[in-house]
């Protein structure tokens, strides 16, 4: 597949996921967060929703809303 790749010494096996377990987003609806924070973004670039004309929501894990 990628026989150059290379992953930096140290790197290996680290993930954010601890580190935002133990933080205040660990309490927070992902879904609700995900949807409060893209109004805002299309809110200060001031696209229209109405543009949307479809949201695809991709993961890994399967959350319950």
């Amino acid at each position: 597949m990628l026989p150059n790749a290379r992953i930096p010494y140290g790197t290996w096996g680290s993930s954010y996921f601890p580190a935002w377990q133990t933080s205040a987003l660990a309490e927070v609806n992902i879904g609700q967060f995900a949807g409060e924070s893209m109004n805002r973004i299309l809110g200060l670039r001031r696209v229209p929703k109405s543009e949307l004309e479809y949201l695809i929501i991709g993961s890994t894990i399967p959350w319950h809303w």
